[in-house]
C-alpha cells in the first residue's frame, strides 16, 4: 500500500524531462496542465478513499482528504463567480433593456429583458418593462402572461400594472359594465399598493363621474383636482351634486383663476380655454363664456370643439332664461334666438335638438318664429337635415303623419351618418301606420353599433322588439332605458306590455299604474 501512495506522489509533483519535449508539447503541456492537475487529484482522492474503505487505516485516508478539499473549494469558487457573472450580466441586459425603451427600440428591448429575466432577475419592474415592450412589439401573448402575474384579479400585487390594466379595460369601446367592474377592482388594487397614486385616483374618480356616482366620484377627484382645471371642474360638479354648493363654486373659481392665466399666457392654448368656457357656465356667466369661445373661434375658425362648446352655453343660458320669472312668452322668445345660433354652429347636438324641440311644439309666437327658421334653414340650405328633422319631428308629434315622413326621410337621406335621424326615423317607422319594423331594427341596429351606452338609442331598439313581438330583448332594452327615462310614459308602457306578454302580471300591472299616473 505504501509503494501505491509513493507511485502517486511521484506522478503528481515529478516533471517530466524537458530536452525530451518539443516546443509544441510543452506548450501544449502547459496550458492543459490545470486539467491534468485536476484528474491526479481526482485519481489521487479516488485511491485514497478506495484505500481507506479497503483497510480501514487512517493514513490512507488523510492522502484523500486534501485534495479532496482542494476540488470542492475549487468547484465552490468556481459556482460563486458563474453565479456573480450571471447576475452581472442580467444587469447589463436591464440597463440595455431600458436604455432602448427610452429609445423606442421596442424589439431590442424586449430581447433584453427577455434575457434579463432568463439569467434569474425577476423582479417587479424588469417583468413590467417586459409587458410593456411585449405590447409594442404586438406580442399580446408575452403581454398578458406577464401581467397575469403582475396583476392577478384577485390579489394586490405591483400597483403600476393593475392601474395598465384598468386604463387598457376603459380604452375599450363600449365600456361594458364587466370592463367596469373589471376597472375598478384593478384601479383598487393599485390605490391598496400605493395610496396616493394619483393616476389611479384620476380614473377611479372620472369612472364614478361618468356613472353617475358623485358620492363616490368626490374624494378622488379631491386628490387630484390640483393637476389641472378640467379636474377642478370635475371636482366642483361632483361637490354641487352631493349639496356642497359653497365648496362647489370655490372649487369652480379657483378652475377660473387657473385656466384665464394659463389662457392669457398662451390665447391659442384651446383645451384650457374649453375648460375655461365650461367653468364660466358653470358659474352661470354665460355672456363671458360665450365671448371667450367666439375669441376661440376667431383664432381657430375649423375647431368642432369650441364651436360644440358654444352651442353647449347658448342651450344652457336659454334654459337660464325660461327658468327665470319674466313673461312666459318673451322667454320663449329671447331662447329661441339662443337655440338657432346653437343650432348654426352645432345642429347634430342632441341638447340643441330637444330644446329647438321644446319651442317647436308649442303654438305661440316663439313656436311660430321656431317654424319660420326652420323652413328657411330648408329655403337657403342651411342645416337641412337637422331642419328637416325638427320639423318632420314636431309634426309628428301634431298628428300630421303624412308630412311628418316626408320631412324625415328627407333628414335621412341628407344625414344618413347622424344618429338622431336614424333613431327618429326608426321610432316613426314602429309607431306608424303601416309600421315597418324591419327596416326600423336595421336603422337602431346601425347607430347602437356606435354608439353602444346612449339609452336613447336603446329604448327606441326597445320598442322596435316590441313591434316584433320579441319581449325578452325589448325588456332588456326597456329595463336599460328606464334607469335614463324614469318618467317617460312610453317606457312604462312597453314594459307593461313586455311583461303581459311574458306571463309577468304582476310586473306588467305596476307598470301600467306608473305609466297612467304620468299620462
Amino acid at each position: 500500500m505504501n509503494s501505491l501512495f509513493r507511485k502517486l506522489k511521484r506522478r503528481l509533483v515529478t516533471p517530466g524531462k524537458l530536452g525530451s519535449r518539443s516546443p509544441i508539447r510543452m506548450v501544449w503541456d502547459a496550458l492543459t496542465f490545470p486539467f491534468r492537475l485536476i484528474g491526479k487529484l481526482l485519481v489521487l482522492t479516488g485511491s485514497g478513499l478506495v484505500a481507506w474503505w479497503k483497510s480501514r487505516h487512517w493514513r490512507c485516508l488523510a492522502w484523500g482528504l486534501p485534495a479532496l478539499a482542494v476540488i470542492v473549494t475549487a468547484a465552490t469558487s468556481a459556482m460563486f463567480a458563474s453565479s456573480v457573472s450571471r447576475f452581472d450580466l442580467a444587469v447589463r441586459y436591464k440597463e440595455q433593456g431600458k436604455a432602448a425603451m427610452n429609445a423606442s427600440q421596442w424589439e431590442r428591448a424586449k430581447l433584453c429583458f427577455e434575457r434579463c429575466v432568463e439569467l434569474g432577475v425577476r423582479d417587479q419592474e424588469s417583468l413590467f418593462e417586459l409587458a410593456k415592450a411585449a405590447e409594442k412589439t404586438g406580442d399580446e401573448q408575452r403581454k398578458a402572461a406577464v401581467l397575469s402575474r403582475l396583476a392577478p384579479d384577485d390579489v394586490a400585487t405591483f400597483a403600476p400594472a393593475h392601474l395598465w390594466k384598468a386604463a387598457t379595460a376603459l380604452s375599450k369601446s363600449p365600456v361594458t359594465p364587466d370592463r367596469r367592474t373589471a376597472a375598478e377592482k384593478h384601479l383598487r388594487f393599485a390605490l391598496q399598493l400605493d395610496p396616493d397614486n394619483e393616476p389611479a385616483h384620476a380614473l377611479l374618480g372620472e369612472m364614478y363621474f361618468q356613472s353617475g356616482l358623485m358620492s363616490s366620484a368626490a374624494p378622488h377627484l379631491s386628490r387630484v383636482a390640483r393637476r389641472s382645471p378640467r379636474f377642478r371642474m370635475l371636482y366642483a360638479k361632483a361637490l354641487l351634486a352631493t349639496g356642497a354648493v359653497t365648496q362647489a363654486t370655490s372649487m369652480a373659481e379657483a378652475a377660473v383663476s387657473d385656466a384665464t392665466t394659463l389662457v392669457t399666457e398662451n390665447p391659442r392654448d384651446i383645451p384650457t380655454r374649453l375648460e375655461l368656457g365650461d367653468a364660466l357656465a358653470f358659474l352661470e356667466r354665460f355672456e363671458p363664456a360665450a365671448s371667450l369661445l367666439q375669441e376661440g373661434l376667431t383664432l381657430d375658425p375649423d375647431s368642432l370643439e369650441l364651436r360644440a362648446a358654444l352651442a353647449r352655453v347658448y342651450v344652457l343660458h336659454a334654459d337660464k332664461i325660461l327658468a327665470g320669472p319674466e313673461e312666459i312668452e318673451r322667454k320663449r322668445i329671447v331662447a329661441f334666438q339662443l337655440v338657432a345660433a346653437a343650432m348654426q354652429l352645432n345642429p347634430d347636438d342632441r341638447h340643441v335638438f330637444n330644446r329647438m324641440m321644446d319651442l317647436v311644439t308649442e303654438e305661440d309666437d316663439a313656436s311660430t318664429e321656431a317654424r319660420k327658421f326652420l323652413t328657411a334653414n330648408i329655403a337657403n340650405g342651411r342645416a337641412l337635415g337637422m331642419s328637416h328633422l325638427l320639423l318632420g319631428t314636431s309634426l309628428q308629434k301634431n298628428g300630421d303623419l303624412e308630412q311628418a315622413v316626408f320631412h324625415l326621410e328627407q333628414a335621412f337621406q341628407l344625414m344618413p351618418e347622424a344618429p338622431i335621424v336614424a333613431n327618429n326615423l326608426a321610432w316613426y317607422l314602429v309607431h306608424s301606420e303601416p309600421s315597418d319594423p324591419q327596416r326600423a331594427m336595421k336603422l337602431i341596429e346601425a347607430i347602437i353599433e356606435r354608439f353602444p351606452d346612449e339609452p336613447a338609442y336603446i329604448d327606441t331598439r326597445g320598442h322596435v322588439h316590441l313591434a316584433l313581438k320579441k319581449w325578452k330583448e325589448a325588456v332588456d332594452d326597456l329595463q336599460i332605458s328606464l334607469q335614463k327615462f324614469p318618467k317617460e310614459q312610453s317606457v312604462h308602457d312597453g314594459l307593461s306590455k313586455a311583461y303581459r306578454e311574458l306571463g309577468m302580471i304582476d310586473l306588467a300591472n305596476q307598470h301600467a299604474a306608473i305609466a297612467s299616473k304620468l299620462a
